[in-house]
């Protein structure tokens, strides 16, 4: 199926065009106004209404870009930080036997906030080139919940003699 707006041929099954995002399967606009690229804004109207055609095509332009793509790979520091940050945890919750190595797993959570916070600007940055904001989050919601723990820990070792030696 070939776009209206682009003139890219598209496969049969396809909705949305993929050079440009247009919704295909519609009714070409009728000839009008045009933007330096060639885009056609529409019927032609009064030059006081090309404004808000423009802003509504700028609008929508920027609700494609935006618009998560299924196909678009996962950002690489995102699928680390999901990794770092669940192994960090399977190692505190291993290691909470040995309560003194259980913040060992800390050396695992720091970098998987590190690299989730780096993944998600990234991803934010990239215009919808990248996906796996998910995994980011996961990444960085793990590392703190193994680096609270970790903190909590030592607390609780540093007070715990001091509680049981009080005891008269």
């Amino acid at each position: 199926m070939r776009c209206s707006v682009c003139e890219t041929d598209n496969l049969p099954s396809a909705r949305f065009c993929d050079q440009c995002g247009a919704p295909l399967g519609t009714a070409a606009p009728a000839t009008g106004a045009t933007i330096g690229l060639g885009h056609a804004l529409g019927p032609a109207v009064h030059p006081s209404g090309a404004r808000s055609q423009l802003a509504a095509y700028r609008a929508t332009a920027q609700q494609r870009a935006s618009a998560p793509r299924w196909d678009a790979p996962p950002s690489s520091k995102a699928l680390w930080s999901m990794l770092l940050g669940l192994g960090a945890l399977i190692l505190f919750s291993l290691l909470l036997c040995t309560v003194v190595f259980a913040p060992l797993a800390t050396l695992l959570a720091i970098p998987a906030v590190a690299l989730g916070r780096q993944a998600q600007g990234e991803i934010a940055r990239s215009g919808g080139a990248l996906s796996g904001r998910g995994m980011a989050r996961a990444g960085v919601l793990l590392g703190w919940i193994t680096i609270g723990g970790s903190l909590l820990l030592v607390i609780l070792l540093c007070s715990l003699p001091a509680v049981l030696f009080s005891v008269r």
